[in-house]
C-alpha cells in the first residue's frame, strides 16, 4: 500500500486513534502484564463460543489465534514486527452485550496449571494489525491480547471472568488451539536481503529475501517492506507459512518512484523488518542520461 505521507496519514488517523506510537520492542515492555500464580483451573463449565451470563451481562468468546509475531503499525505508513522473545501470542475475540459495564480486558485472563495471564488490547510496539478492532469496554467486542509462554506446559488452558462475587464464567479453549500452544515454537531466519544500488526513473525496484524456519515447529513469517525518503512512505506487511526446516524465496516490487518527469537524483529507503531480522537498504534513483550502478 504504497503511498504519499499526506495520503497515508489521512487515511489512517481515524484507524489508529489512541493507539500506541513505538519502536520494536520484543516482549520487554513494562506494560506488558506479568503471570501471576495460582492453583490450577477447575474443570472449563463451558465450550469455547457458548454464551455465558455473567451478572447482568452476556459474554460469548468467538475467535482464538495463536501467533508467535504479530505485524505492528507504529506510525501509518511504517510497520514493524514484533517478536515474543521465546513466548507467544494469543488472540481471543469476545462478544459482550447488556447494559451493565463491561468488564476490562485485563479481567478476561487465560489460565493453565498454576499461572494466569491478564489480557490487554494494546501491542508493545504499535497498533497490531490485523482483522477487527481491539477489544474495549465502550465497543465490548473485539480482540483481546495475550501474553504466554512457548510452548504452553498444560494440558488444561482456560479463558475465565471474574466481575463480581459469584459472577464468574470459565470456558474451555478448542483442542486444536491448546495444541497450538502446547506444540513446538517456529523460529525464522532471513539469509539474504538483496535490493539494487541503483534503478532508472522507469524500473522497478526488486527486493528478495531468503528466509528459514530454523525452529522444531512450522509457523507463519511475518515481515513489512517500508519504504522511505523523497515524499515516498508505504509500508507493505505480508506473511506466508513454512514448516520447520524448510526455506523461501520471498519477493517484493517496489513502483512508488517510477515517473516520467524525473529530472534530479533521489534515493528510496528501504526499510525490511520481519520475525527473522531487519535489514536497511538504499536505493538510488537516477534521472535520464545518467549510468545505473
Amino acid at each position: 500500500m504504497p503511498s504519499t505521507r499526506r495520503t497515508l496519514l489521512a487515511g489512517a488517523a481515524a484507524a489508529l486513534a489512541g493507539c500506541v506510537s513505538g519502536r520494536r520492542d520484543p516482549g520487554t515492555n513494562d506494560d506488558t502484564p506479568a503471570p501471576t500464580t495460582t492453583e490450577p483451573p477447575d474443570d472449563a463449565t463451558l465450550d469455547f463460543g457458548e454464551t455465558a451470563t455473567v451478572g447482568d451481562l452476556s459474554v460469548q468468546p468467538t475467535d482464538a489465534t495463536v501467533q508467535h509475531s504479530y505485524v505492528a503499525l507504529v506510525y501509518p505508513d511504517f510497520a514493524d514486527v514484533v517478536t515474543a522473545d521465546g513466548g507467544q501470542f494469543l488472540f481471543l475475540t469476545v462478544d459482550v452485550g447488556g447494559t451493565a459495564d463491561a468488564p476490562a480486558p485485563s479481567d478476561f485472563r487465560v489460565a493453565t496449571d498454576g499461572a494466569s495471564y491478564e489480557g490487554r488490547n494494546r501491542g508493545e510496539s504499535g497498533y497490531p494489525y490485523r482483522d477487527g478492532a481491539a477489544y474495549t469496554r465502550d465497543g465490548k467486542h473485539g480482540w483481546i491480547l495475550y501474553d504466554v509462554p512457548s510452548p504452553v506446559e498444560s494440558e488444561r488452558v482456560s479463558l475465565e471472568l471474574d466481575v463480581g462475587e459469584d459472577e464468574t464464567a470459565t470456558w474451555r479453549l478448542p483442542d486444536d488451539v491448546v495444541a497450538r500452544l502446547r506444540g513446538p515454537p517456529p523460529s525464522f531466519e532471513v539469509r539474504d536481503f538483496s535490493a539494487p544500488d541503483s534503478v532508472r526513473p522507469d524500473e522497478p525496484i526488486e527486493v528478495s529475501a531468503t528466509v528459514a524456519n530454523v525452529g522444531e515447529g512450522p509457523g507463519t513469517f511475518r515481515g513489512s517492506l517500508n519504504q522511505e525518503g523523497d515524499a515516498l512512505y508505504g509500508a507493505d506487511p505480508f506473511s506466508f507459512d513454512l514448516e520447520a526446516g524448510a526455506e523461501r524465496e520471498w519477493t517484493g516490487t517496489v513502483t512508488t518512484h517510477q515517473r516520467s518527469d524525473l529530472d534530479s537524483q533521489l534515493t528510496v529507503r528501504l526499510r525490511f523488518r520481519s520475525a527473522g531480522g531487519d535489514a536497511d537498504r538504499d536505493v538510488v534513483v537516477r534521472p535520464p542520461g545518467t549510468t545505473t550502478g
